[in-house]
């Protein structure tokens, strides 16, 4: 079959033909046959399409124009407040992202005495991989680690084998998502969120305790799978 017959157009003389008739219109002024019956003739060639010309399908599908989406991993995949409270017994739903005052030397300590590897280890998953509907491009993290660690964890809960990028703590993750070509990024820190929106990279920000207070509008989600595109 030709260009002509791909299903665009046959949808496009669908919706010609539905709204002449919409419109009290009852003889197509070309043919002179009755609009219903170019309409059924329309839908025939639909239903048969999807058996005999699969290849003609020329419709717009979201799954093949998905955008570079880069993940955060900390309060969005990896358990970290509730980790951190299991070792120190901070809160579990804190109000603000800054909420250990001896957050930095306790980092410190970790470190100093072997543990911060194993900490980050032994986060627990906040989702499955099954609560990710598409492939994310690349995560990026500020975690106080060396990205083999948050490789390890994302590897024994089966999170999909990406490029992993680390900044140091308090650095700015634009230039690593821009470098990395993402198009959106999903973050939970308000920080980020601002930065890297006003340096040009689309962020969502991810629902958390830590984050509620920010009215950002439609820019907040809950879940992955509330991204608009995907729907």
């Amino acid at each position: 079959m030709g260009k002509l017959f791909n299903w665009k157009s046959v949808i496009a003389s669908l919706k010609r033909h539905l709204a002449a008739i919409e419109a009290s219109e009852d003889y197509d002024g070309d043919t002179g046959m009755l609009h219903i019956s170019h309409l059924a003739c329309n839908a025939h060639f639909l239903n048969a399409f999807y058996y005999d010309f699969p290849q003609g399908d020329d419709r717009i599908k979201p799954v093949f124009n998905l955008p570079k989406i880069g993940l955060d991993i900390d309060e969005i995949l990896a358990d970290f407040v509730g980790g951190w409270a299991d070792k120190y017994g901070t809160t579990r739903e804190p109000k603000s992202w800054f909420y250990d005052r001896k957050m930095g030397e306790r980092f410190d300590a970790m470190r100093k005495a072997g543990e911060l590897d194993e900490f980050y280890l032994n986060l627990k998953p906040l989702i499955t991989v099954d609560d990710i509907p598409f492939e994310p491009h690349c995560y990026i993290t500020s975690r106080p680690v060396l990205k083999e660690i948050t490789e390890a964890w994302l590897d024994r809960y089966e999170f999909p084998a990406k490029p992993v990028f680390t900044v140091s703590r308090g650095e700015s993750k634009t230039q690593a998502a821009k470098d990395a070509g993402v198009e959106i990024f999903i973050d939970d820190s308000y920080d980020n969120f601002r930065d890297l929106n006003k340096n040009g990279v689309f962020t969502y920000l991810y629902n958390r305790s830590h984050n509620t207070k920010f009215d950002v509008g439609h820019m907040r989600i809950n879940t992955l799978k509330e991204l608009p595109f995907l729907k």
